[in-house]
């Protein structure tokens, strides 16, 4: 069946093959060749349509893998890995150094602290124990220092020393909490490491 086309002047219907328009005798005969070549041009365009749909399938595809690369990204240089344990672990990790303050209203008070979580976490947490020991080793050297700054009163600096251990063993027991109760590691400065 021939396709049909519409007469520019009178609008009538007219066959692809006709020369002239049936309706009011005008020459159709450039009008369809200009038609024609337009009528051929939409198919192959029709046609590459259908590839432009089937590409947008992988770029939805690649979506995922982006979405785990973003998951795995490295952490920054120098951050310390958090420790995903129980809530439990954290708490009794951040008692041990928070037991340090203890010792300045119940003296020695905060090694019993320490050696009651260590003995009842070291089969059953190794976070736990890790953090027990650290403050087990930071009691005693501060102990030893603290000894050192008491004799050193006879020459007139034990005071400032004390001050200043005071300080010092306030400051880096608070930083040692915190860093233990969001599951990080956390290592004294400055101690002797009696305990492995």
């Amino acid at each position: 069946m021939s396709a049909t086309y519409h007469c520019p002047q009178c609008d009538h219907p007219i066959t692809a093959d006709a020369h002239f328009c049936s309706g009011c005798g005008a020459d159709v005969s450039k009008y369809q060749q200009a038609q024609q070549p337009q009528a051929q041009y939409q198919q192959p365009q029709a046609q590459y349509q259908q590839p432009q749909a089937q590409y947008q399938q992988p770029q939805a595809q690649y979506q995922q893998p982006q979405a785990q690369y973003q998951q795995q990204q490295p952490q920054a240089y120098g951050m310390q890995p958090t420790y995903a344990g129980t809530r439990d672990e954290r708490n009794n990790a951040m008692f041990c150094h928070l037991s340090s303050l203890l010792g300045y209203i119940i003296p020695f008070s905060q090694f019993i602290v320490i050696l009651v979580i260590w003995a009842n976490h070291k089969d059953r947490s190794e976070y736990v124990r890790e953090h027990a020991t650290e403050a087990l080793n930071y009691q005693l050297s501060y102990l030893i220092y603290a000894f050192i700054s008491g004799l050193a009163i006879f020459f007139l600096i034990g005071f400032l020393m004390l001050l200043v251990l005071t300080i010092f063993d306030i400051v880096v027991s608070i930083t040692a909490s915190m860093k233990a109760s969001n599951g990080e590691r956390y290592r004294y400065p400055f101690i002797i490491r009696f305990v492995k």
